[in-house]
């Protein structure tokens, strides 16, 4: 906004959070409505396990903790165990110190509007329900109910970019369904997401995202995408604004060229590091995964369980991959126009 010499329509700060550490507040004030969304989170996991998220203290997986988590057996395990109340005093604690740290950067404001990437707004919807006092909009650069199979309906939210559940051929900013880990490596630093809080000396509330020297962290490698986006943009004056959005339409043309019909170059050039799956978790997703003797099968399961399926087409299957490519993308745009159509 500085480079164009116009001011932020809104006050804003930072504002340290995540999935995780917004849903203690929702499963503080009402659980049964966060219940839902934590069910597609932990699906296949242990009371325990959830327990040690939540809380941030270890629960040891024996016993009647080792059960598969189910809403109603974690909290009634988490009122009646010992252990359990131990973890859930400590969950009021987190969302207590959140609670805190929410009230520290937004003062007497009633109505928050919380800034996120996107795509679902989970984080949106927690603090919603978690923080009665405040009206929260969330407002997401890229909004998509990628969830709506479950039955799950969010309160509304701004999508900014794109506001579209899916993929749509003649929409190339709705590109970004399609390789959202990209989208998502691009805006987001290398930073682990927060879990814990803590009152530093003086009183504030900090997150252990917050070590020292974590905004050098928030700073491009010279030869990163990010970097060469930070370079255009010191580009930018007063007189720029009104080809932005002329310049940014050919800019998501040419990215779902390279998304739904990537070369070798493409490939290597888009290829992101392994990404966090969050909430707690120390899975990571990962692109390009080595298959070099694998069997057709094999390359096949690799290609439907990618987080971009169209470069491991290229990747793994680089002499037909353009066929592959081409016939995909024609049932998309079937789809999408059936879509359009009903």
């Amino acid at each position: 906004m500085a480079r164009i010499e116009r001011a932020p329509p809104i006050a804003g700060t930072d504002f340290m959070v995540s999935r995780l550490a917004a849903s203690r507040l929702a499963l503080e004030v009402c659980p049964q409505r966060a219940a839902p969304l934590l069910a597609l989170e932990f699906e296949g996991s242990s009371c325990a396990m959830v327990a040690s998220v939540l809380s941030g203290t270890a629960v040891p997986s024996r016993g009647v903790w080792a059960q598969p988590y189910q809403y109603e057996r974690l909290f009634e395990l988490m009122s009646v165990d010992p252990l359990g109340r131990r973890a859930r005093a400590a969950m009021i604690e987190q969302a207590t110190l959140l609670r805190a740290h929410i009230a520290s950067i937004s003062g007497n404001a009633r109505t928050l509007h919380v800034v996120d990437t996107g795509v679902f707004g989970s984080i949106g919807h927690y603090l919603a329900l978690g923080l009665s006092d405040k009206e929260v909009r969330p407002v997401m650069l890229f909004r998509a109910n990628y969830k709506r199979r479950a039955g799950l309906v969010l309160p509304p939210a701004t999508g900014l970019v794109c506001d579209q559940d899916d993929y749509t051929p003649w929409k190339p900013r709705s590109v970004s369904r399609l390789y959202w880990p990209l989208i998502e490596a691009f805006f987001e630093p290398s930073l682990p997401s927060v879990r814990l809080y803590r009152r530093a000396d003086d009183g504030e509330v900090l997150s252990d995202l917050q070590k020292p020297d974590w905004q050098a962290s928030l700073s491009s490698d010279s030869d990163s995408i990010r970097a060469g986006a930070f370079d255009y943009l010191r580009t930018l004056n007063p007189g720029s604004e009104a080809a932005i959005l002329e310049r940014s339409t050919r800019a998501w043309r040419a990215l779902r060229r390279r998304i739904v019909y990537p070369t070798s170059e493409d490939v290597l050039l888009l290829g992101v590091s392994p990404r966090s799956l969050d909430f707690g978790v120390d899975d990571l997703v990962i692109f390009g995964e080595p298959v070099s003797n694998a069997s057709p099968l094999r390359r096949i399961a690799e290609v439907r369980d990618s987080i971009w399926p169209e470069g491991e087409i290229r990747r793994l299957f680089p002499k037909t991959a353009g066929i592959w490519l081409h016939l995909i993308e024609v049932s998309r745009t079937i789809a999408s126009a059936y879509r359009a159509v009903r």
